[in-house]
């Protein structure tokens, strides 16, 4: 049998019968498998830009540089063909402080900017500020070379400071504190100079709450994440660019009710495209994890099943071989059906 199925421009239902309708997966926020959380704290997850590779934060695992006692060091895992992550590993090359963390991504992921500047040598921390290291086609990481930010070593005096390089490589937003040893940080933004060198930091002030941390900028530089205490507990914060003023933001808000919980949830990213969400948190653990989020699905789809009927006599169709799909007298491998097309 050799049969064609017509389908006319406002014709969506009429050939089908008890037709059954599935949904893509939903939205609510999934643990990064065992292969990336371990029974340690996860912090920072930093996806490349092309998305196969993730950098995270391993807290005080006693395979870092400084073991067990009060240390942060790089961790990697890849996206294999299968779309399953692999072991995570700890890479000597990029842990040479104490408190190590990927920020940003430069050169498509072959450079990665980090916490700290270093020696001349590149084996010991200097003073507070960020590097640039590149790997090569054969996978080695070269040594580390200083970023140059005006003030910043000089102002950035609080316990704790975040940053994220922006996907275009000329915004670098941070948190710190002014203030010798305070464990509070503000959000600044330093812009990229045509000498390669970075501007001194500027207070964002509309987004000034008690305490902000782990800045993060949507790839096309109009949406802001952080991290906020003003809610009583550390939940994610979601703010809209206000023109080309980089200091100038709509009011923080929540960005999605599943994400944040009466818990600790920080370092919130995105995806190139933003349709996948990444950050962590304890979810009522003693420590973080790394979670993954849907944010949108980027092929939206419905899967219609149900019988399919001969017009002529209104009969189904006895099988589904052989069958082909025309739409408007053009043979068609699929159909799609706009959300708001009418139905005549």
């Amino acid at each position: 049998m050799n049969s064609h199925i017509f389908f006319g421009s406002a014709l969506l239902l009429a050939c089908l019968a008890g037709t059954a309708l599935a949904q893509q997966p939903g939205f609510t926020p999934q643990k990064a498998p065992a292969t990336i959380n371990s029974t340690y704290a996860e912090i920072n997850p930093m996806l490349s830009p092309d998305g196969s590779e993730l950098y995270f934060v391993r807290v005080n695992h006693p395979a870092n540089g400084y073991g067990e006692g009060d240390s942060q060091d790089i961790w990697y895992s890849k996206k294999g063909a299968d779309g399953e992550w692999s072991e995570a590993i700890r890479i000597p090359e990029l842990n040479l402080a104490r408190y190590n963390a990927v920020v940003g991504f430069v050169d498509g992921g072959k450079t990665l900017m980090i916490m700290g500047r270093f020696t001349k040598s590149g084996d010991f921390w200097s003073k507070r500020g960020f590097s640039l290291l590149s790997r090569s086609e054969s996978g080695q990481w070269g040594a580390p070379r200083a970023v140059q930010i005006a003030s910043y070593a000089r102002k950035n005096k609080g316990l704790y400071s975040t940053a994220y390089l922006s996907a275009d490589g000329n915004q670098l937003l941070m948190s710190y504190h002014k203030r010798h040893n305070s464990k509070h940080s503000d959000l600044f933004v330093s812009q990229a100079q045509a000498n390669g060198k970075f501007s001194a930091p500027k207070k964002i002030r509309t987004l000034d709450d008690d305490n902000e941390l782990a800045p993060f900028l949507s790839a096309d530089g109009k949406t802001l994440y952080y991290t906020s205490n003003r809610a009583g507990s550390q939940d994610i914060l979601v703010a809209e660019r206000q023109g080309d003023n980089w200091r100038n933001w709509t009011a923080a808000k929540l960005p999605n009710e599943a994400i944040n919980t009466p818990g600790w949830e920080a370092y919130f990213r995105t995806n190139a495209q933003g349709s996948m969400g990444y950050y962590a948190a304890t979810q009522g653990s003693e420590h973080s994890d790394i979670y993954f989020v849907k944010l949108y699905e980027e092929n939206p789809y419905i899967l219609v099943s149900g019988r399919v009927l001969n017009t002529q006599n209104g009969q189904p169709l006895p099988t589904a071989s052989g069958l082909r799909l025309f739409a408007n007298d053009s043979l068609q491998q699929s159909l799609s059906v706009q959300a708001d097309a009418p139905i005549a």
